[in-house]
């Protein structure tokens, strides 16, 4: 429905119970009404389907007259001339400006962009008090929003505008930008003025603040919960150490994994709080995660993000810090990948995580930040390391350490190693041959679809093969034809690989492995895939993966290659294998052979199958890519 309307036309207003706002405005976006009748969820499903929070109906503004002044008398005439006066009513529409954007139509972009890049329901929480700042502007009266729930309507008095000592409520100019005041705010908690187009312009400027006043600052910034949000958890840990011994970094995980434990089961879980804005704060202490995989989840995306407030308030609601994903990975080896040094501090120093923990392929979080060239926070690593006992440091002593450490560590560009990372390897390289498999110009979705041979050293061919027998078999979710075995390359160890192969093939895609990786082994006979196409990968900046790639550490001289397919095709049911055979012979468009070292990319929405098993074993390292020229923005 919302996409065939247009969500930033001004429509008449005829609701009695919005009659004392809408006398002053008489007419309203889809979106400001929504918002009046405290309908969040709706102004939730508007605002992300690109309706415009700065479209506003503003009265034609007059000069500013002060008491005494000669041309007080003359600027009230004037005024009840446009229809300010008695018995004006509705008659006042035909000499009102009705204005879109007005002063903020150079940031409507900006704001509609920042509404798509943040939670919703902050976004909602931001236009409520938008919409609660313009009629404290108009009105005086503060929260008037709020009196209109269930319909309950309120008759607020207007501003006399023909008093002769009366002037404009609002200064003649914004006291930020010294524009016209055309569009006048004004701030419920400081009562400062303010014009929409600067309101707006700050609010897309504030990063990890609650709203903020743009000429005193008043507002509550996210980092004063380092003292006051958390005492009275810790004060609980206070009174549990009093029995269980001194609070120390492996007590915390210890209280923090058996919080988890006493979350509900899946068969007990509440019913889902129905969508209301919240303010940034109290988002960041709602949406936690009522199960323990839901938990864990929501806590590594917070430390890889380097969400400071959501990760601690998870810490302290309760969960498993030294879990470990599929990859054998803690949450420490996602910070350090992700070089956020004050979420890495605060695992170590306040949750006693090791930075020599080893994941599957024997990667440390050391060796990441190092192989990353992160040399702040590698430095940082090792001054930890270098400490025989650590001083059990509180939470905010730990945020001024961790700020001290990465202005101290800045200026260093290499840390020594006693021995030097596998991505540093260097290998004789041969000279890789291109090909197109499916051409770049088709109006196939496989189009671009290459492979490279001989890209890739033996040595390093060798090495994987040699990682993937010292992994173990991960869980399997399916029944599946192979054995999957799970690495992360958070090292760079095969990503480098693949972009210097791609480099010295002049291949000018400009696509990115990604760190998740899986070898895939199909050691029996017959194994096959169905056709089918790949999901994608989804990215904490909202990016999503486009390509697939394959890299075949044995070669198979029979059977075993992947057909990338012009259709996907289901076999039925009583469909023999002679028949199946014909119609994969009618839609293949290409067989590709697995051959050692031969390299494979195509787009996860091409169809593509894996053909009969015959030679085994059938060896294969795959992951995702991604565009660095911008991507897959995930709806």
């Amino acid at each position: 429905f919302l996409s065939k309307v247009e969500l930033n036309d001004f429509i008449p207003v005829n609701d009695e119970s919005l009659s004392f706002y809408y006398e002053l405005e008489p007419e309203a976006t889809l979106l400001s009404y929504a918002t009046y009748l405290c309908h969040d969820h709706i102004t939730g499903k508007l605002v992300l389907s690109g309706a415009n929070p700065t479209a506003r109906f503003v009265f034609p503004i007059l000069p500013r007259t002060v008491k005494g002044d000669e041309g007080e008398k003359e600027g009230g005439e004037e005024r009840r001339q446009h229809g300010d006066g008695e018995g004006s009513g509705k008659k006042d529409c035909d000499t009102v400006i009705r204005l879109e954007d007005l002063a903020a139509s150079s940031v409507s972009a900006e704001v509609r962009e920042w509404c798509l890049q943040n939670e919703r329901f902050y976004c909602v929480h931001v236009v409520n008090e938008a919409m609660e700042m313009r009629f404290y502007a108009l009105t005086g009266e503060i929260k008037g929003r709020k009196r209109l729930w269930r319909g309950k309507g309120y008759k607020f008095p207007l501003p006399s505008w023909e008093s002769p000592s009366s002037v404009l409520p609002w200064p003649e100019h914004c006291p930020v930008c010294d524009l016209p005041n055309l569009q006048p705010m004004r701030y419920l908690r400081c009562h400062h003025w303010i014009c929409e187009r600067c309101f707006w312009i700050a609010v897309c400027k504030q990063r990890e603040r609650e709203l903020c006043c743009v000429t005193c600052g008043e507002g509550e910034t996210l980092e004063s919960v380092r003292e006051e949000e958390f005492r009275e958890r810790e004060g609980e840990q206070d009174l549990f150490s009093s029995l269980c011994g001194p609070i120390t970094p492996s007590f915390r995980a210890k209280v923090a994994k058996h919080r988890i434990e006493s979350l509900p089961k899946l068969n007990q879980l509440p019913k889902k709080e129905p969508f209301r804005a919240r303010s940034l704060l109290e988002g960041k202490k709602s949406f936690l995660g009522a199960q323990e995989g839901t938990r864990n989840e929501v806590f590594q995306k917070a430390a890889r993000t380097g969400d400071f407030c959501k990760m601690v308030y998870v810490l302290l609601a309760g969960v498993d810090v030294n879990a470990e994903d599929e990859y054998g990975q803690i949450c420490l080896h996602l910070t350090t990948f992700e070089n956020q040094f004050l979420t890495s501090y605060i695992l170590m120093y306040w949750m006693g995580l090791s930075p020599l923990k080893a994941a599957a392929g024997g990667t440390t979080p050391l060796l990441i930040a190092i192989s990353n060239g992160y040399h702040a926070l590698a430095a940082g690593i090792a001054k930890y390391l270098a400490c025989e006992s650590h001083v059990n440091l509180t939470l905010s002593e730990i945020c001024d350490l961790a700020e001290k450490d990465s202005l101290r560590f800045r200026e260093l560009t290499s840390i020594s190693l006693t021995q030097s990372p596998a991505s540093s390897r260097t290998f004789e390289r041969p000279q890789p041959r291109f090909q197109y498999q499916i051409p770049p110009d088709s109006k196939h979705p496989g189009a671009g679809a290459f492979t490279i041979d001989d890209g890739f050293p033996l040595p390093f061919l060798d090495s994987l093969v040699a990682m993937y027998h010292s992994l173990t078999d991960g869980p399997c979710k399916k029944a599946s034809s192979n054995t999957r075995r799970f690495y992360s390359d958070t090292t760079g160890r095969v990503s480098n690989e693949i972009r210097s192969c791609m480099i010295n093939a002049n291949c000018k895609l400009p696509l990115r492995a990604l760190s998740h990786m899986r070898f895939l082994c199909y050691s029996k006979k017959g194994a096959a895939l169905a056709p089918h196409v790949d999901l994608t990968r989804a990215l904490d900046d909202g990016r999503r993966s486009t390509h697939t790639f394959i890299i075949y550490l044995q070669t198979c001289e029979r059977g075993g290659g992947t057909a990338l397919l012009k259709r996907q095709e289901t076999r039925g049911e009583g469909i023999d294998n002679e028949a199946w055979d014909k119609v994969m012979e009618e839609i293949t468009i290409v067989r590709v052979k697995p051959r050692i070292g031969r390299l494979l990319v195509f787009p996860h929405f091409c169809p593509h199958a894996g053909l009969e098993v015959i030679d085994i074993p059938k060896l294969l390292i795959r992951g995702e890519m991604v565009r660095n020229d911008g991507g897959q923005k995930s709806g």
